[in-house]
């Protein structure tokens, strides 16, 4: 697990990446965790700020959970599935970034990323992870950095995907022109949920 908390009363300044993707709670832990499959190819991802993707519709992937406004954690992992005679292990879900000047400027020109890991192997039937958490508290927010993600995982097969993270930023002054994004896979074309931004 890897968490990120930096706090300043005048200025935080990001010019390249703060990156914890992966980072967060391992495959079958965490407050969303994916389930354990007991028949074949009963794959769940991991929730955060949205739902894990299940393959089985009437099998719902755990609640998100975490705060809307205040997000505090990570992402959980993806579920266990069964492919006999041996069980796989989901990915990690994204860490979690706190980024604290509320009295100052927060100036993003580079890129945070708290995403899930991935599972490019078609051959391995694990689920993946959910996105992670990204708090900015600011008097100002400015910049124009490449992106601020929380993405869930995505899997080869498409199944199994993780959901979306959470990211909350709270200002008075806004002039920030990057990206933001709380997907609830990068790639993913079905199931599960995108998180809160």
């Amino acid at each position: 697990a890897y968490v990120v908390h930096l706090q300043a009363t005048t200025k935080i300044e990001i010019d390249g990446t703060v990156d914890v993707s992966g980072m967060g709670y391992q495959g079958a832990t965490g407050p969303g965790a994916g389930m354990t499959a007991t028949t074949a190819l009963l794959l769940t991802g991991g929730s955060h700020g949205g739902f894990g993707y299940s393959t089985i519709p009437k099998v719902s992937a755990a609640n998100p959970y975490d705060s809307i406004k205040t997000p505090t954690d990570m992402g959980s992992g993806g579920g266990i599935s069964s492919l006999a005679p041996t069980y796989i292990i989901g990915t990690h879900g994204g860490g979690y970034v706190y980024l604290d000047a509320p009295t100052g400027e927060v100036n993003l020109t580079g890129t945070i990323l708290a995403n899930a890991e991935n599972n490019p192997n078609s051959a391995n039937f694990s689920s993946a992870g959910a996105g992670g958490g990204i708090r900015i508290v600011a008097d100002t927010l400015s910049g124009s950095g490449a992106a601020m993600q929380a993405n869930g995982g995505n899997t080869a097969s498409d199944y199994g995907n993780g959901g979306g993270g959470r990211i909350s930023i709270k200002y008075t002054t806004d002039s920030y022109t990057g990206g933001i994004s709380t997907l609830l896979s990068s790639t993913a074309s079905t199931g599960g949920t995108s998180g809160t931004k």
